[in-house]
């Protein structure tokens, strides 16, 4: 198949959807018979990024690029396959080329980048016309049936991560002899800050996980718009010495032993929960996969999708978001108790091999995006 990937995120930026359709891309054009374009925004230094690639990846600059770029590729490509791994503007080009190349689109739903459009009656239209939907979460799946797209269109399909880059036993003695980490516990989040990711409240559990483990730290490692407040947070309690503010750190770096995070925790932190003023949730949380790939035990909000990447109990522990003694005694759990935080870490680590590598992830889309015959790009007639 000539694939044609759309993806309004895409590195050299990184956050969660950037990761997926990188991955994704990336595992697909590895399968035998695939080719893989990319069509994503131009951003700083995305040239250098792309030569090193094994795919094709068109940038455009401004709306009339986009517009051009996208039909130009159906033809230069011999595209037969779209998959819209992010964002509604694609979508509506998908749906009109549709009725002229007759190239079947499929689409990647996270949730926010559709639930919030204010056309959602447009939207719902396009997306009908789909002829797969992969839902990344049992949440994402239940709200797209909410709107109205009929549940036989509709794939729950999770996102992946890369078992051979996260792992445990990445060699974290640069980290531990630069924050002095000898014989503290660690405690770690990762991600943008803002809102829902609830960083604020692991930094308002911390004088309760401090009066069982007075040498403890957290690193919240990430950058966003909520950063100078949860900074003046941790200075009004007094936890300036006990929260580290790493700032962003590229998703590439993580894996190596200068900005190994996951790797000197012994436990990872999100407490996810619901931006209502924004509209926004985790509509499942890539980071915590990470983490587990890692060996490391998790805790997750009980909000949006993250039921579907933290399992209660067997790969990390599930928290009331807004709740923050709860979030202080998962915390001290785990760091008490070294068994149950070994087998939650080795559960997890299994259960990524076993369900979530990008190889597997993009196996499944490319199954059901085989299915239908391939044909050469042609004009319909009307």
């Amino acid at each position: 198949m000539n694939i044609f990937i759309c993806a309004n995120c895409f590195p050299p930026i990184y956050g969660g959807t950037e990761v997926y359709s990188f991955k994704l891309s990336k595992a697909l054009s590895k399968i035998p018979g695939n080719t893989v374009t990319v069509i994503t925004p131009y951003v700083k230094d995305s040239y250098d990024f792309d030569n090193r690639l094994n795919f094709n990846v068109i940038r455009y600059k401004s709306k009339s690029g986009l517009y051009f770029y996208f039909f130009y590729s159906i033809i230069r490509f011999k595209i037969n396959r779209i998959l819209i791994t992010h964002r509604a503007n694609f979508l509506t080009l998908a749906y009109y080329q549709s009725f002229y190349f007759n190239i079947p689109y499929y689409l990647t739903v996270h949730g926010t980048e559709h639930f919030g459009e204010k056309k959602i009656g447009s939207i719902v239209k396009k997306v009908k016309r789909a002829k797969k939907i992969f839902a990344v979460s049992k949440f994402v799946e239940k709200r797209l049936i909410n709107m109205g797209v009929d549940t036989k269109l509709i794939t729950n399909i999770p996102p992946g991560t890369d078992t051979d880059e996260f792992h445990p036993g990445i060699n974290t003695s640069f980290l531990k002899d630069k924050y002095n980490l000898d014989g503290k516990k660690v405690i770690v989040s990762i991600g943008r800050i803002v809102e829902k990711k609830g960083f604020d409240m692991v930094i308002r559990s911390m004088p309760l996980v401090l009066g069982k483990f007075p040498s403890a730290v957290c690193f919240i490692v990430g950058a966003g718009r909520m950063e100078k407040s949860i900074k003046a947070l941790a200075k009004a309690l007094c936890l300036q010495d006990k929260i580290i503010f790493t700032g962003h750190i590229p998703h590439y770096k993580l894996t190596i032993p200068e900005y190994a995070f996951y790797s000197i925790s012994d436990v990872f932190v999100m407490p996810s929960r619901v931006d209502k003023f924004n509209n926004d949730y985790e509509t499942f949380g890539i980071v915590y996969l990470e983490a587990n790939a890692c060996g490391k035990p998790v805790i997750g909000g009980k909000s949006g999708g993250v039921e579907d990447a933290v399992v209660n109990g067997e790969t990390g522990i599930i928290v009331d978001p807004l709740n923050k003694e709860e979030i202080a005694n998962a915390i001290i759990s785990l760091l008490s108790n070294k068994d149950l935080a070994e087998r939650l870490g080795r559960n997890g680590r299994k259960r990524v091999i076993e369900d979530f590598r990008w190889e597997e992830i993009a196996e499944r889309i490319n199954k059901k995006m085989a299915l239908l015959p391939i044909t050469t790009v042609a004009i319909r007639d009307k």
